[in-house]
């Protein structure tokens, strides 16, 4: 799913001066790995049974970079859950831009907590609504809790910054990306509402699941029950090009694309 928002225009960037958002703290910095919150533990969330949903990642594109979201729900009761968003960019500033985007397409009203406001209300570099969103270097945080837990708002979001600050950092996000090592399909002319086997070899450099997302201007994508993925074609014949997305628990993506051409004059 792909969540394109609008091109800056004069209302962005009033938005932008009314929040002071070029002189928000942390848009320079070490890149951090995004936190698969499935390996770690949130002491105020402790206590009770807790049913966790890790959905499929979401993309935002912002001057055609994307971002990755990642969405958790703990569920206690009827009553008492909290949802939990981490959006990764490849940098620092890409981080504020996501969220001041999110900000300008939300509508919503905004307080903004900066060094040095009240300690007790800052988490990350620069947080908002009161601690509700924040942002830890190249990691926007946004989380809604219900019920009893909003008396825990703040106690959580330091808990959850606490998590980032145990990820790795490097100087940039290539030492995190996924690595492609093959992608490729078994023929490259094909005719219309046909199928052509993909090959896809990628790994993980630190080790956990991946996720493959797809882009395409014509065609599909067919995964067998064998872990195999085909493309097949569509009824017109024309040029087809097929981007591939692999996304890793850290939040961050590589890329690889085909060339394909549908034609009845050749193919198989």
């Amino acid at each position: 799913m792909f969540s394109q928002d609008p091109p800056p225009d004069e209302s962005l960037e009033k938005l932008k001066e009314l929040a002071d958002f070029y002189n928000w703290p942390g848009k320079s910095g070490a890149i951090r790995a995004g936190a698969n919150l499935a390996k770690y533990t949130i002491p105020e969330l402790e206590g009770a049974p807790i049913t966790h949903h890790y959905s499929n990642p979401s993309f935002w594109r912002v001057d055609n970079k994307i971002n990755i979201k990642r969405a958790h729900t703990y569920i206690f009761t009827d009553t008492d859950l909290i949802h939990i968003h981490l959006t990764v960019s490849e940098t620092c500033e890409g981080a504020h831009e996501y969220y001041i985007r999110r900000l300008y397409v939300s509508s919503l009203p905004f307080e903004v907590k900066v060094p040095p406001g009240d300690s007790t209300k800052i988490i990350g570099d620069i947080s908002f609504y009161g601690a509700r969103h924040f942002i830890r270097n190249n990691i926007a945080v946004e989380f809604t809790p219900e019920g009893e837990l909003i008396n825990k708002l703040v106690t959580i979001a330091s808990q959850l910054d606490s998590i980032l600050l145990m990820c790795p950092t490097a100087v940039s996000a290539d030492p995190f990306k996924p690595v492609i090592e093959k992608f490729d399909i078994a023929r490259n002319t094909v005719k219309p509402q046909s199928y052509a086997k993909l090959f896809i070899e990628a790994r993980d450099p630190l080790g956990e699941g991946l996720t493959y997302k797809w882009e395409m201007t014509n065609g599909g994508i067919d995964v067998r029950d064998t872990g195999e993925y085909f493309y097949y074609s569509s009824y017109d014949e024309k040029q087809d090009t097929l981007t591939l997305h692999v996304i890793n628990e850290a939040g961050f993506l590589s890329s690889a694309e085909l060339i394909i051409t549908v034609s009845n004059s050749t193919g198989f």
